[in-house]
């Protein structure tokens, strides 16, 4: 459940931030004065990448440039490639931890808002950082709540059995003496 929210996250991240991207370049100029820089500020960013169609970066915000490195090396080159994995959250293992990346493309504005021709694509990974200390944390609560129930239960069971054991025992020693 957790891994399926934080694909979402990811999705929903990096196609709002191609949409707004898409509507600030209007001209080549315009776009190659993106700056991603201030992205810095988001949990678990580790890239957010813009390249043309052949894979030439053409700005962004990389805070792991082991695990973007990575993730060129997979993904290859050439517009085959992107189509192949654009709009799809995929898992990137590298150095022991999870990346979620996804690429997705960014359309320059036409006209009256309509989407114009594809002006490059957006890579963004983020990591699982937050959703396995959120996992983690669930685990240690559920142990030590199962752990406490097994404590108390134990004392109540035992009060419980010697209340129903006891009169029992009266009522067969009895039994007993009036046989």
């Amino acid at each position: 459940m957790l891994r399926g929210n934080r694909t979402t996250q990811v999705s929903q991240f990096a196609y709002g931030l191609a949409a707004a991207l898409g509507d600030r370049a209007h001209s080549a100029e315009q776009w190659s004065q993106v700056k991603l820089g201030s992205l810095d500020k988001t949990p678990n960013l580790e890239f957010a990448v813009l390249t043309d169609a052949s894979m030439h970066r053409i700005g962004g915000f990389v805070e792991d440039q082991q695990r973007w490195a990575a993730y060129q090396h997979e993904l290859g080159t050439g517009e085959e490639a992107l189509s192949r994995r654009t709009g799809q959250v995929q898992e990137l293992p590298c150095g022991g931890r999870i990346s979620y990346v996804v690429t997705v493309p960014v359309f320059q504005s036409g006209i009256r808002g309509q989407p114009g021709p594809i002006a490059g694509y957006l890579h963004v990974a983020s990591g699982s950082e937050a959703m396995d200390a959120q996992l983690r944390f669930l685990q240690a609560s559920v142990l030590l709540t199962c752990m406490g129930v097994v404590l108390l239960a134990v004392p109540i069971a035992g009060f419980i059995a010697r209340h129903i054991t006891v009169p029992i025992q009266s009522l067969a020693g009895a039994a007993h003496a009036l046989a």
